[in-house]
């Protein structure tokens, strides 16, 4: 949901027909697109090849009593590792040293000691760690500790260490060299419709490459509203955000989602189709579907949040 005070004050900031973002923001979106498209994400890095599958311990209820399941007995980081969830996050940290660097090669005339301060200040803030953190208070409060153990044998099932199994052999260098490979040879002949459409819904059913998407769009985000808070002093307001980033947006989607198919065909090359929809018609459970939706909703409030709290920060510090 978009802030509409904040909204209302970025619009102070542009006139016109037009909105345009500040000069500084320009020049550095110029830079991270050349940056961007240079770099072109490596499938053997995308959150698909988790091998922290590693399932949560479930304790057999009584078969004598009936008692309702115990909350504070949930390792709810253990969820977070079982989804797939903690690999995306583990991504936080390196993605923040990537988008300061572009701003280092930016002309915005950011010292070295402004540039550590501002990777610290977003680690803090908006580092993997902080970002689990925050996963699992809301997860506390919203998904309760039923569906939590309903997630936990999902983890377990034998359809799930499947999954598992393969993924974990991704950690190899050697299987991603021969995945490259296979890359090459699925482009000179192609897999069926049907083979590639239930792939896709795999990949949509985890939602993962999802997951990565808003990860990577919303720190893309907080860097301009930072560059234009240091160097223009203005705010951006979300629409606008939103409407810049909406080209990003989609190459990094489209990116994410073709290196997850890559893999997907790769990892299930010896599956039988059947056995393939088994697997996701397992995950079309309202406890996995309600943990990701509360793991997406809150990555997306932690970005928010950051926002704001940077332009009450620039507002204080004008007094």
């Amino acid at each position: 949901m978009r802030d509409a005070n904040r909204e209302q004050q970025g619009n102070r900031f542009f006139s016109g027909r037009r909105q345009r973002l500040p000069l500084s923001v320009l020049l550095w979106l110029g830079l991270v697109a050349g940056a961007d498209a240079r770099s072109a994400a490596d499938p053997a890095q995308t959150a698909l090849y988790s091998s922290s599958l590693a399932p949560a311990v479930a304790h057999p209820a009584s078969r004598t009593t009936i008692t309702a399941p115990d909350a504070s007995a949930i390792d709810w980081f253990a969820l977070l590792d079982g989804t797939g969830v903690s690999e995306i996050l583990d991504q936080a940290n390196s993605l923040i040293g990537q988008e300061v660097a572009n701003l280092e090669k930016a002309p915005l005339g950011f010292t070295a000691e402004e540039l550590a301060a501002l990777q610290m200040n977003f680690r803090f803030r908006l580092g993997s760690e902080r970002l689990k953190q925050n996963l699992v208070a809301q997860l506390q409060q919203k998904l309760s500790a039923e569906q939590a153990q309903h997630l936990q044998k999902l983890l377990q099932s034998p359809r799930m260490q499947f999954l598992q199994t393969l993924q974990a052999q991704l950690d190899d260098d050697l299987v991603r060299e021969a995945m490259r490979s296979y890359r090459v040879q699925v482009q000179e002949s192609a897999p069926s419709a049907n083979r590639v459409e239930l792939l896709s819904t795999l990949d949509q059913t985890l939602r993962q490459s999802a997951l990565e998407t808003d990860l990577k769009v919303e720190l893309r985000k907080q860097l301009l509203v930072t560059v234009s808070q240091l160097k223009s002093h203005e705010t951006i307001p979300e629409s606008m955000l939103d409407e810049q980033l909406r080209p990003y947006r989609q190459d990094v989607e489209q990116q994410i989602s073709k290196n997850a198919l890559h893999a997907y065909l790769y990892l299930f090359k010896r599956t039988p189709s059947p056995q393939l929809q088994d697997l996701i018609s397992s995950l079309d459970q309202p406890a996995f579907d309600s943990f990701m939706s509360i793991c997406q909703s809150t990555l997306l409030d932690s970005f928010r949040a950051a926002r704001a709290q940077l332009q009450q920060d620039m507002r204080l510090a004008k007094h």
